[in-house]
């Protein structure tokens, strides 16, 4: 073969190989795998994706030239198919499955971008002389459409919290021109946004005997002419509206500090982006309007303290920022350590600002302080009036509530904290810390610093209350939200003067950070967004269905106990500890790229390396630290058991061992309970458990007598109560005919006294089984399961909607030939279709008639698949009953 031939084969070989590495990272990566056992980490169970895969992720990766020319940019995908490899593996490299096996292919995503050089890697920020004019408008705009998008996943969730509070004082003034809500709340007359019963939101009555909500009336005077006109989504446009003003400063903030467009569009995204402006935008809370206010004063500072302006910062604007930190107390009283810190920080700036003369200063200030001194007077006499003293601490009454003592914990929270920290959410903010460590000799390396400063003192005044969270269920760093503009200034001064790797480094970040924000935003509606103060974090349980994520990460509340503060010392500790694991991997890169001779060549594979292994090192130092074993494969159990059910290839993967099986029968253990601690509610959850027949074994740290009782759904009554023995180990085997949405053990006081542990086991699969049941019910012999919302479940019997078809699974017991049911009917005229697998029966019944209807059992196990379909309806409250349920057909079963 001619040299330029064989030259040429071999160039087109080497282009080949990252699109290779690519296509087999995404099928390792959209494959389902699990462990056999939770305490076999070597041994897995692993469900392949199809073929296709491998062509289609093959032939998009071929149109990505980095990968072509550097195949070394893929390579750290490869780490999404170790879990594949026959080899004895340790827990943490089985972080790379379920949804987080796709970050290494993003990270080498993010690399080929690097290298393709959609993210500048110049040492110097591109400086403009002039400020683009359409920067900020479009960074307002985009802003405005990430709320929207993010008001579009969250609407089932919303309004929720203390959204109705602020929405029922908008109405009280409204309605009646006052504050006073009692007769708000007794009317109801939130029930046209929000459906449940809420009541009103107060610790101490005004001096008047009348009640006053706990909560400040800024937000609701704010949002009150759109929701006048609009209702609730005209309070929500408001709150958009504002976020998007805030998003535009955002952005002329970082282009003012650096003159870099670059470092502005950085800054702008890592705060427009996270979790917490997101859901702060699409709220009606108080901290989304309080953040234009942070925003616009961090501006005022910047123009007050330059050198170069030509002339003084107009009176205008310093009238519209004094405005606005005026309005910051009336928004919400913890804001007024803002506005006093920014106030004096301007008031400064002021009297030193060199484009203005001397004398004209103190006019000046005057002009800027005469606003937020009539707010004041105002906002004291407001508390004087209502609650007979000027303390805006009356509404909170004598709770004992705040203590300095708690500011660490609660400073270590909102920054640490799995479920509310800032930077476990959006770690790209935590780059902001480098300004501390640059250049000290500039005016914005001073204003960067006192904003952080300001901030740093709010969140502590936030820290003395037992609440830093926000509630529960919360959402991320909701009481931090306010502050988020002190970023921008640091983190564009962190792009601006960072190399090509370090800009490398923080793009990587900022990926990140926004898909922590897509995933807690997008999956389930929004519902990984609200935690409940627990043991681990949703987005963290959601990305790790094979590994115990959570406990790998630091949170505040896993031995914490509210009187004791000794108990947060574990959480310090693991905080430093994954910062020390960090820092370790930082080193190690900082040591390659000092002795790389084209650093610009190694920038995107430092970057993507030093991300995946931080987040390896830094889990494996949570679980030795917190003494754990790592994996917890029960969800990723539960899904290669639902594929197996459905006819899909399974695969076992051992050291030195790979092969199909046919079955997984006697193969998989499942663990419900980790060695569920003695006093503990429950010995187990789990959700979307198929159907099939499963061997429960009860495990209890000491012999005793007791009673498990299994709840499966939502069932208010238990299905199955097992009678457990005085033994250390028990088993008892469980048939499901349906696969169920969820399933429970609950253990009797004299069994929650010693604790236990539980699994269990697939006996046998039901592939012909039907959707998940959503709850159950046993009426004598029969268990009936039901699939879906159409029917209402009472406790002798059921009522299938009017208008509706419902599903239902009727476990009648082996031998049965017949399942005998009595059918009611309401007060109007009905046709019902009773389909039991092939036999369909239509029978017509007249007001208030009954029936006995037998229906058919094919099945020699006594299973029978059953449609009942109610054709007209009745309301029982038009015979004042009260009850608004549109009712079809009861059925009743006799056995």
């Amino acid at each position: 073969m001619p040299a330029g031939r064989a030259e040429r084969a071999l160039k087109k070989a080497r282009s080949a190989i990252g699109p290779a590495c690519i296509a087999l990272a995404a099928w390792c990566a959209a494959g389902h795998i699990s462990l056999a056992a939770h305490d076999l980490p070597s041994v897995r169970l692993a469900v392949p994706a199809p073929w296709w895969v491998i062509v289609v992720t093959g032939v998009a990766a071929s149109c990505v030239p980095a990968w072509r020319r550097r195949p070394g940019l893929t390579f750290p995908a490869l780490l999404s198919t170790v879990p594949w490899w026959p080899l004895p593996l340790p827990a943490v490299v089985l972080v790379w499955t379920g949804p987080l096996a796709w970050l290494p292919i993003g990270l080498a995503l993010v690399g080929a971008a690097i290298e393709s050089g959609i993210v500048p890697g110049n040492d110097l920020p591109d400086v403009t002389p002039r400020e683009p004019s359409s920067g900020w408008r479009v960074a307002a705009g985009v802003t405005l459409l990430i709320a929207l998008l993010g008001a579009w996943r969250l609407d089932s969730r919303i309004p929720g919290g203390d959204e109705p509070h602020y929405l029922v004082i908008t109405q009280s003034l409204i309605k009646d021109g006052d504050l006073r809500i009692e007769n708000n709340h007794r009317a109801r007359d939130y029930a046209a946004y929000y459906p449940g019963q809420i009541a009103p939101d107060v610790i101490r009555r005004g001096r008047d005997g009348q009640i006053y909500s706990i909560h400040a009336p800024g937000l609701s005077v704010l949002v009150l002419p759109a929701f006048w006109v609009f209702g609730y989504r005209g309070a929500q446009a408001t709150v958009m509206l504002i976020a998007a003003l805030a998003g535009g400063i955002i952005w002329r903030l970082g282009w003012r500090a650096t003159g870099s467009t670059s470092a502005a569009w950085f800054a702008w995204a890592a705060i427009a982006g996270s979790v917490m402006f997101v859901v702060q935008s699409a709220t009606v809370f108080p901290d989304g309007p309080a953040a234009v206010a942070i925003a616009a004063s961090v501006y005022v500072l910047l123009a007050l303290n330059s050198r170069e302006a030509a002339r003084p910062v107009s009176r205008a604007t310093l009238i519209g920022v004094s405005a606005l930190l005026a309005s910051l107390p009336w928004l919400h009283t913890r804001f007024a350590v803002l506005a006093t810190g920014f106030g004096l920080l301007i008031a400064w700036s002021i009297l030193r600002e060199a484009a203005c003369p001397a004398p004209a200063r103190r006019t000046r200030l005057g002009w800027f302080l005469g606003l937020p001194l009539v707010s004041a007077i105002g906002w004291f006499g407001f508390f004087q009036m209502i609650y007979g003293t000027p303390n805006p601490a009356a509404p909170y009454g004598d709770r004992p509530e705040a203590s300095w003592a708690f500011v660490p914990g609660g400073l270590g929270g909102l920054f640490f904290d799995q479920q509310f920290g800032l930077f476990a959410y959006a770690p790209v903010l935590a780059a902001a810390s480098i300004v501390l460590i640059g250049r000290r000799s500039t005016s914005v390396w001073t204003i960067a610093v006192t904003t952080l400063a300001v901030a740093g003192g709010y969140l502590a005044v936030v820290g003395t209350y037992w609440m830093w969270w926000a509630g529960v269920p919360a959402t991320p760093a909701r009481f931090a939200a306010a502050v988020l503009p002190v970023f921008a200034v640091p983190l564009a001064i962190a792009w601006s003067r960072s190399g090509a790797v370090g800009r490398a480094v923080l793009s990587t970040l900022l990926i990140v950070s926004l898909a922590i924000t897509a995933i807690v935003i997008g999956v389930d509606r929004g519902g990984l967004a609200w935690n409940v103060r627990g043991a681990s974090a949703l987005w963290l349980e959601w990305l790790g269905p094979v590994v115990d994520l959570a406990r790998g990460w630091p949170s505040f509340f896993w031995r914490l106990t509210p009187e004791n503060l000794a108990t947060e010392i574990p959480f310090f500790v693991h905080v430093a500890g994954s910062l020390a694991a960090i820092s370790a991997v930082a080193a190690v890169a900082w040591a390659v790229v000092r002795r790389a001779p084209d650093k610009s060549a190694v920038a995107p594979l430092i970057a993507t390396w030093s991300v995946a292994l931080g987040v390896m090192t830094a889990t494996q130092v949570g679980w030795w630290m917190n003494n754990v074993r790592g994996s917890s494969p029960a969800r990723s159990q539960l899904t290669v058991l639902e594929l197996h059910r459905q006819g899909r290839q399974v695969l076992t993967i051992a050291p030195l061992a790979f092969g199909r099986i046919a079955d997984v029968s006697g193969r998989m253990r499942i663990q419900l309970a980790d060695a569920a601690r003695a006093g503990a509610p429950l010995w187990g959850a789990v959700s979307g458990l198929p159907a099939g027949t499963y061997e429960l074994r009860v495990t209890t740290a000491r012999p005793r007598q007791g009673e498990l009782s299994i709840r499966i759904g939502r069932a208010a009554q238990r299905w199955r109560t097992l009678a457990v023995l005085p033994l250390s180990k028990q088993a008892f085997v469980l048939t499901l005919p349906a696969s169920v949405s969820g399933l429970t053990l609950e253990p009797d006081a004299a069994l929650k006294e010693v604790g236990a542990s539980v699994e269990l086991t697939p006996l046998a699969m039901r592939k012909d089984a039907a959707a998940n049941a959503l709850t159950v019910a046993r009426y004598g012999a029969t268990d009936v399961f039901f699939l879906d919302d159409s029917a209402f479940v009472e406790g002798d019997g059921f009522w299938i909607q009017g208008g509706r078809t419902a599903d239902l699974v009727l476990a009648a017991g082996a031998g049965r030939a017949t399942v005998n049911l009595a059918l009611r009917n309401g007060s109007a005229p009905n046709r019902v279709r009773l389909q039991a697998d092939a036999d369909v029966q239509t029978i017509s019944l007249q007001p208030d008639e009954e029936r006995p209807v037998s229906v058919p059992v094919g099945a020699a196990d006594g299973i029978v698949r059953l449609r009942v379909s109610s054709e007209a309806g009745f309301r029982p409250s038009e015979a004042l009953s009260g009850d608004r349920r549109y009712l079809g057909v009861r059925v009743e079963i006799k056995n």
